[in-house]
């Protein structure tokens, strides 16, 4: 069903609800767009006094786009709603396994799951100029959620939201509104591209053969993704069977481009990724009183796989006795030395880690006193460490220069320590002393976090903010007003300002940063 006026404050009675009969075209090949046949004309639908929408050819730097976003969303908020943005460029997309020509890309606010399929308009004029496609939300490059700019030497991440155009799409209907993708001069692909069977994984270590079976008879060629797309592949001679011509082994992205009999052409993007994982393992090692527990974290593609030993003289160096770990927490007993790599989806592994377990005080991770997360000390902060033996310990942070600062500590346990990180303590290496454990670590200039304490409002609590006035506020994408108000030694209540006329419902992110350094996101319900 296909609903119009689907306002939060609509009556009922005004809601307008007519039945979708079929989808007449879709794809993903270059685009991301699905056309449905409505179980109305656009008579029928004028006469419940519904305008269409209508397409525009130029875009404009000032957008707005109206969707109904649901992940995350309670039922009661699952309406229409309209969010400005800029036009930033046009760019080509790889994500996962689909490849995206000529995309709109825009900071429009409040994307996410249900947004896709969103128009996209100038503000202006109203004209439809793109169809709302994927956002940044994820830390793997190229992959789900994590849309990256080719056509350079290497890909790119950049932040915002991207859409499909829509340029040249009105020649594609008739002027009664049917849909009729063969008619003169429209852009639409309609042909059947030859059928592909057997690609490769999506990224390999290494080149290999591609080994692709196509029907029917087809040429064929590679282009590096920095050097174009298929069109400008120099193509093979007619053929049949199987295309086991070489992948370059070369790290980079490229294309296969098939072209059949009918002149349609099908394509396959594979990535040779000779680097190892942007991220450093993510794990717990706790002690849960009966032994130590191992628990690891993914964040695929970048970490798809974890491998672990552990044991009395474990040599972390030898790739022998590995284990690979099944997502089942791995219990640990006794005295020695644990030993863990990560690896990401091509097979490349992170340098091993060792830690020593057993009797005594051990630290095994530094983070941030906000978020948890894996990072560095800042002067005026929140930090915790997590390890074992560490109930009562006393915190002591050596700067580069030797001299020694006492941190005020605010919790003691057994496997977790949080501390304050004093102001004078100076930028640079640094050794943290917890108790009888020690760790390496590092100290800069600034390291925001945001607490989870509360899932409603722009009030929340924060660490590392109050002597930092070039902390900027986002909710939602949108940079608003920041008010941080100096609480306890080194917690500050937070207060995110909206723009004068912004008004904001539903779920949204809401994030600091502080030069280059981003806080974590909470994500937290407007009314």
């Amino acid at each position: 069903m296909a609903s119009f006026r689907y306002f939060v404050d609509t009556p009922a009675e005004r809601i307008v609800t007519v039945p979708v009969r079929r989808v007449v075209w879709a794809s993903m090949a270059n685009t991301d767009v699905a056309v449905f046949e409505l179980g109305a004309t656009v008579g029928e639908l004028r006469a419940r006094e519904l305008t269409p929408l209508v397409f525009g050819e130029q875009v404009e730097e000032e957008l707005v786009v109206r969707g109904v976003p649901v992940s995350g969303t309670p039922l009661e908020d699952q309406y229409l709603r309209e969010a400005a943005c800029r036009f930033d460029g046009v760019y080509n997309l790889v994500e996962f396994v689909w490849t995206f020509r000529r995309f709109l890309r825009h900071d429009c606010a409040d994307i996410r799951g249900g947004s896709s399929g969103s128009p996209v308009m100038n503000r202006r004029t109203g004209e439809v100029v793109g169809v709302m496609s994927t956002a940044v939300e994820g830390e793997s490059p190229c992959y789900l959620g994590t849309p990256c700019v080719v056509g350079g030497e290497q890909p790119e991440i950049l932040p915002g939201s991207y859409s499909a155009p829509v340029w040249g799409w009105d020649v594609c209907f008739r002027n009664d509104g049917r849909f009729d993708p063969e008619r003169s001069g429209c852009p639409l692909e309609t042909r059947t591209a030859p059928g592909l069977t057997g690609a490769p994984p999506r990224t390999i270590r290494a080149g290999r053969p591609w080994n692709v079976s196509v029907n029917g008879r087809y040429r064929y060629g590679v282009i590096a993704e920095r050097d174009g797309f298929c069109e400008s592949a120099p193509r093979s001679d007619w053929r049949e069977g199987v295309i086991q011509g070489p992948i370059p082994d070369v790290a980079g992205g490229y294309f296969l481009c098939v072209t059949g009999e009918n002149g349609a052409v099908a394509m396959r993007h594979v990535r040779v990724d000779k680097t190892p994982p942007l991220l450093a393992p993510r794990f717990t090692f706790t002690d849960e009183g009966e032994g130590m527990v191992l628990r690891f974290e993914f964040s695929p593609a970048e970490l798809s796989s974890y491998s672990y030993k552990f044991g009395a003289g474990a040599d972390c160096e030898s790739p022998e006795g590995y284990l690979i770990y099944r997502r089942v927490p791995v219990r640990i007993t006794g005295a020695g030395r644990m030993c863990l790599y990560g690896e990401d989806e091509a097979g490349n592994r992170t340098p091993p880690q060792g830690y020593d377990y057993g009797p005594g005080a051990r630290i095994y991770r530094v983070a941030h006193g906000a978020s948890l997360r894996e990072g560095w000390l800042a002067p005026g902060s929140y930090a915790t460490v997590f390890g074992t033996g560490l109930r009562g310990a006393r915190v002591t942070i050596v700067d580069h220069v030797g001299e020694r600062h006492a941190a005020t500590v605010l919790a003691a346990l057994p496997g977790q320590v949080n501390f304050y990180v004093p102001q004078g303590v100076r930028l640079g290496r640094a050794r943290l002393e917890v108790g009888e454990g020690v760790a390496e670590s590092e100290v800069r200039s600034a390291s925001p976090g945001l607490f989870f304490t509360s899932t409603e409002g722009l009030e929340q609590y924060g660490t590392g903010l109050r002597f930092r006035p070039d902390a900027e506020g986002f909710v939602g994408g949108l940079r608003v007003g920041l008010q941080v108000e100096p609480l306890a030694e080194g917690l500050e209540r937070v207060r995110f300002v909206l723009p004068e006329g912004v008004k904001l419902r539903g779920f949204v992110p809401l994030w600091v940063r502080i030069g280059e350094w981003e806080s974590n996101r909470l994500v937290v319900r407007l009314r």
